[in-house]
């Protein structure tokens, strides 16, 4: 007679577990291998480019010279190539740099800034922020304020906290101090 064996009983109903699916990062780059990405897609742009079989070879070195066997003379020239890519992309890389492309550009603060940049930084405030009410102090009087817009290059034109407009001369301001909400 057979035995039969059994399976050891932890639960009345054995529940049917499904395996959560796994999610990784799959795709990574690096500055060395974009690259190198770039070495090689130029490398073939050239090699697709590159004269038939029986023209004399010239590049940018002028005429191929009989003393270098033509395989120095591609390696040469691929090397050559080679420089000048990585040199563009460093000089590409940098110049991005300076325009802010992979980090943030310092902003001025608006202390350090003098009237004419204070009233350009407000002007030119964020449209998705409110705008700063403001203490613009001048010889014979401080108002307080919204810097509004700039009709002409010598007058600003400030709405009041009673709704009201005034228009001020840029060369009769003393200061302009941000002050924020306050009722």
């Amino acid at each position: 007679m057979e035995k039969k064996t059994k399976e050891p009983m932890l639960y009345i109903h054995q529940p049917n577990f499904k395996m959560p699916e796994i999610k990784m990062q799959e795709v990574y780059s690096a500055k060395n291998a974009k690259k190198q990405d770039a070495a090689d897609r130029q490398a073939k742009d050239n090699h697709k480019k590159s004269k038939p079989a029986g023209q004399r070879e010239e590049s940018i070195f002028g005429p191929a010279s009989p003393e270098l066997g033509s395989g120095e003379r591609k390696e040469e020239v691929q090397s050559a190539i080679g420089d000048y890519q990585d040199a563009h992309l460093e000089k590409k890389e940098e110049e991005s740099r300076k325009q802010g492309f992979f980090s943030f550009q310092r902003v001025k603060p608006f202390k350090e800034m003098d009237v004419e940049e204070r009233l350009e930084y407000l002007l030119n405030f964020p449209k998705q922020l409110p705008p700063v009410p403001c203490l613009i102090s001048t010889e014979e009087k401080t108002y307080r304020g919204i810097v509004q817009s700039m009709p002409t290059v010598s007058e600003v034109e400030i709405k009041l906290m009673d709704q009201s407009l005034e228009t001020i001369n840029v060369k009769s301001i003393k200061e302009i101090r941000m002050i924020g909400f306050t009722k």
